[in-house]
């Protein structure tokens, strides 16, 4: 071989090394490499899967979190709208410290969050226990974002986080300003939403659950109520332990207190009861589409919400004990 081709299959050599070297570099510093997530794009909503999760792991959730969401409602006979729904889920590992709010990646793929976005993220990757008692998932208030942790029952946990947020995604206006703490506050309100909120969500996420198990919604229907005492009114179930937990580990109080599950299932309990299944489901499908002007329109079968929840409890007070909802 003359010694001129050496030199020029050196240099060639030389060159693609450089640009391999480059490529190193680049690839390995970029906002995607660096993110402690990886992005997947599913049915319009941004999904950022923690890269500490098994790979198997992340592909049963990704394939999955359609059927899971919009395809356990639809098999409820509850049509989700075409929009809003949530606008991003974050599936994380044990826990939310995964979140960091100078994750750059995350910021290039949510263009427009706003700031306070951003403190959300922040104060939820600081906290042991952010998840909810009955789910292992929380919402943000707005509804544009749902956090799971996915070592427990996922396909539970992204249920009900999307029921959250589609219902407060899509509240009414008029609705949505008395509980904009800036505007026109107005307490028994957000109380009020909170309350029937958690009293849809348990509903969809049980029922749904139920069916599935005992073959038909006739069946489910017969076992929520017994359901309902065992789940959320027992001392001795999962959510009355966990909260135990949280107790002694935090000597702080979760956000929302098992009697205010206990109370918003039984809630659920007594309107299936009154509205039958079809009526419920109905129901439940006004609220998480927002069609629906005000409580009253809503309950108007039961003569309003006072009416409802009067005749749940002969009281036509909102319980209040454990709404303290989201502080961040």
């Amino acid at each position: 071989m003359k010694s001129s081709t050496k030199k020029a299959i050196g240099q060639a050599a030389v060159v693609v090394s450089g640009i391999l070297l480059l490529w190193f570099i680049a690839h390995f510093s970029s906002d995607e490499v660096q993110s402690g997530f990886q992005y997947k794009l599913i049915d319009g909503a941004h999904v950022f899967m923690d890269r500490n999760l098994e790979s198997a792991a992340r592909a049963e959730i990704q394939d999955g979190l359609q059927d899971a969401t919009v395809g356990a409602l639809a098999r409820l006979g509850i049509r989700s709208p075409s929009r809003p729904l949530p606008t991003a889920f974050f599936v994380t590992n044990l826990n939310y410290g995964a979140i960091n709010s100078s994750d750059s990646f995350l910021a290039k793929k949510l263009p427009g969050a706003a700031s306070s976005d951003f403190a959300v993220f922040r104060n939820l990757s600081l906290r042991l226990y952010a998840n909810e008692l009955v789910a292992d998932t929380i919402t943000s208030k707005d509804g544009q974002y749902v956090f799971l942790t996915a070592n427990g029952d996922w396909r539970r946990a992204a249920l009900h986080g999307h029921v959250h947020a589609l219902a407060a995604r899509n509240m009414p206006a008029q609705l949505a300003a008395s509980m904009n703490v800036d505007t026109n506050f107005n307490e028994d309100t957000w109380f009020s939403f909170r309350f029937v909120d958690e009293a849809v969500a348990l509903f969809v996420t049980d029922i749904q659950a139920l069916s599935g198990r005992l073959g038909s919604m006739d069946a489910a229907a017969r076992a929520y109520p017994a359901h309902v005492r065992d789940a959320y009114a027992s001392e001795s179930s999962p959510i009355a332990e966990q909260e135990r937990l949280i107790w002694m580990a935090t000597f702080s109080e979760p956000h929302k207190l098992s009697n205010f599950y206990q109370a918003a299932g039984d809630f659920s309990a007594f309107l299936l009861d009154r509205l039958g299944v079809d009526g419920m489901l109905g129901l439940c499908g006004s609220f998480l589409m927002g069609a629906y002007g005000s409580f009253d329109d809503l309950f108007a079968g039961l003569g309003g919400l006072d009416g409802a929840m009067t005749a749940w409890k002969g009281d036509p007070a909102v319980p209040r004990s454990g709404m303290e909802y989201q502080r961040q």
